[in-house]
């Protein structure tokens, strides 16, 4: 099979740490090696470094394409929709998102996001951002680097379900959406899978004894109809986890088109047990051209520093060849005419190397010229900045925000609260609204807050 890459993936569960070892074919994956550490939290690093040599043989795990996958319920996941305006101070716009999520002033997050679309006729663009606890996301690393493991990217395991599908045969849904449900003891995690670039992830606790085809169905309508998401249905819903397969004939009976997430994936290898999957999807995101696949959780300061190839020896080796052929030229004419024939054939052969190294020095000098036009761009729409920090604010600590939309002096906020309508009078009380109008609450079965959506105007300026 033709090697496009290697790459590995680490998932963490409450119970266990998966490692997988995948190679990238022309058509498909293969795994090359998998190791499961069972109780790793109670487990000495020796033990757990005994474990891995076991396992991974021939193993080594290559520094620069390995991904650590965090469970959802310890990972902020929110898409946000904002004026395109904000781009040109879209940093400062997400850390006043990233502050009004974090649990305390003194618990501070690492996060990132990435841009996942951007619509010139609506002036709207799209924000995924992830965050997670400092203290939590410092304890993995820390362990890994005990075992000798140095992730170079840090994501979410619902991103790992979501980019599984990119080498799945049915591929991502090209109409209405489809569902992942990884389902493990005690828990249930619903990914709803939107596009390539778009999900949305929820994870539930449900003690054994309770879960069931009609707890589940019952789940995800809940879940969908929650979203800021038109649709007309799921497509298909494909069932994960170590009991996933216990759920899928109970599903089948309710829902027609459901099947095994591991049935049809392109890969090759040990697919036995249901915890492999998700650490073969984090594996993929590194060789996945998917902007949401981008999200990393570890600091820049602290990541992996990717090899560059280096342009030093190709200009030295055409250095050399120009001076063998100048010092050819004082030779007899004979010797001097093969040689040079030899010489020129060697710079033939070379053309392409230097066209590259031209080629990427003028890509160089483009993005070097974006950078110092983005670092002077300290200007922006300061109308939604000040909304953003009135928010940020205003809004009592038991709030927190599920979608924000500020167009065409519209403010459109989604989120939940222990008490939506005392939102209504602060909000009146901002120099920012000229009105203020509650559209629904709703009471939610699930975090027991009243989901709320409201509407404001904005003042004009003068």
């Amino acid at each position: 099979m033709l090697n496009m890459g290697t790459a590995a993936g680490i998932q963490i569960l409450p119970d266990k740490l998966v490692l997988v070892n995948v190679r990238k074919g022309f058509q498909d994956f293969t795994v090359k090696q998998a190791a499961v550490l069972e109780d790793f939290r109670e487990s000495s690093v020796a033990d757990m470094r005994s474990s891995l040599r076991q396992q991974i043989q021939d193993g080594t795990v290559k520094r620069d394409s390995l991904v650590l996958g965090l469970p959802a319920e310890e990972v902020t996941l929110r898409l946000i929709e904002l004026p395109i305006e904000v781009e040109e101070n879209l940093e400062q716009v997400v850390r006043f998102q990233v502050e009004k999520f974090e649990p305390s002033e003194e618990e501070g997050s690492y996060y990132d996001y990435v841009v996942l679309s951007r619509d010139e006729a609506q002036k709207k663009i799209m924000l995924q951002i992830a965050m997670v606890r400092q203290s939590l996301l410092d304890g993995y690393l820390s362990l890994l680097k005990d075992l000798g493991l140095y992730p170079t990217a840090v994501r979410l395991s619902s991103l790992a379900l979501h980019q599984i599908l990119a080498i799945h045969k049915n591929g991502f849904p090209k109409k209405e959406p489809v569902v992942i449900l990884d389902v493990n003891p005690g828990s249930v995690e619903i990914v709803l899978v939107v596009s390539a670039e778009r999900f949305f992830a929820e994870k539930l606790d449900i003690p054994a004894e309770k879960l069931s085809a009609d707890a589940i169905i019952r789940e995800l309508y809940e879940f969908v109809s929650g979203l800021p998401l038109k649709t007309e249905g799921i497509a298909r819903i494909y069932t994960a986890g170590t009991l996933g397969g216990d759920l899928l004939e109970q599903l089948r009976q309710r829902f027609s088109d459901c099947e095994s997430l591991a049935a049809k994936l392109k890969v090759k290898g040990q697919l036995t047990r249901p915890e492999l999957l998700t650490a073969i999807g984090l594996a993929t995101t590194t060789l996945s051209k998917s902007r949401s696949a981008k999200i990393n959780l570890i600091p820049p300061d602290q990541r992996v520093i990717e090899r560059k190839p280096s342009l030093i020896p190709t200009f030295v080796l055409v250095a050399l060849l120009l001076v063998m052929a100048v010092t050819a030229g004082t030779r007899e004419y004979k010797q001097s005419s093969r040689f040079v024939g030899r010489i020129e054939a060697e710079v033939h052969k070379l053309e392409p190397q230097v066209n590259e190294v031209l080629a990427l020095k003028k890509q160089v000098e483009e993005k070097q010229k974006e950078l110092d036009e983005i670092r002077t761009l300290m200007r922006g729409e300061q109308q939604v900045l000040n909304v953003m920090k009135d928010l940020t604010e205003r809004l009592p600590d038991d709030t927190y925000l599920q979608n924000l939309n500020i167009e065409r002096g519209q403010v459109i906020i989604f989120g939940f609260s222990n008490s939506a309508g005392a939102l209504i009078p602060a909000l009146r009380a901002s120099n920012h609204y000229k009105s203020v109008l509650p559209k629904y609450t709703t009471k939610d079965p699930i975090t027991k807050k009243e989901k709320f959506n409201i509407e404001a105007a904005l003042k004009t300026e003068d």
